[in-house]
């Protein structure tokens, strides 16, 4: 049974859970079976949707005014990830031989988890200002977020503290 992601930012998150549920019921029947060729299908659906569904509650934060928000909220986020954690946990820990789908749930795993577990990230910023001859006109500034493991912690304060600690 293949199913159809409502990718359309304006689309009811309610509908998004809704859907998210159905499949990962489906990916959990699929891991059942024993059968990794069954789960490939119903897998890669699931962490689309998952993906679907973290950009728009980025792009909820980063859109131009103007630009219709996307509906997703901090707990419709949470609802996704206490819906499907034990799933990408028993993927990530090994019942999935396909490399590119662990490290793929592995991102998506991260992003769920929080801004501290995820890695380095660059976000684009958009302010409005004029330009010299008095036009409104959109300046977009990229700032690379290192991440909060390793050695990727930046010169920010609390991302220098446990370096200083030790």
């Amino acid at each position: 049974m293949e199913t159809t992601l409502p990718t359309d930012p304006t689309t009811d998150p309610a509908q998004l859970l809704e859907v998210l549920q159905l499949q990962t019921h489906q990916v959990w029947a699929c891991k059942r079976q024993n059968n990794p060729t069954a789960l490939e299908q119903p897998l890669d659906t699931l962490l689309s949707l998952l993906e679907d569904i973290i950009q728009q509650s980025y792009d909820r934060y980063v859109a131009l005014e103007g630009e219709e928000k996307s509906a997703m909220q901090a707990y419709h986020v949470k609802q996704a990830s206490q819906m499907v954690y034990p799933l990408l946990v028993k993927i990530v820990s090994g019942e999935v031989t396909d490399n590119a789908r662990v490290d793929r749930t592995a991102k998506v795993l991260s992003h769920l988890s929080g801004r501290g577990a995820a890695g380095a990230m660059i976000g684009t910023w958009h302010f409005s200002c004029l330009d010299s001859h008095g036009k409104e006109t959109v300046v977009s500034l990229k700032i690379h977020e290192p991440s909060y493991i390793g050695n990727d912690i930046g010169f920010k304060t609390w991302g220098a503290a446990p370096l200083m600690a030790k």
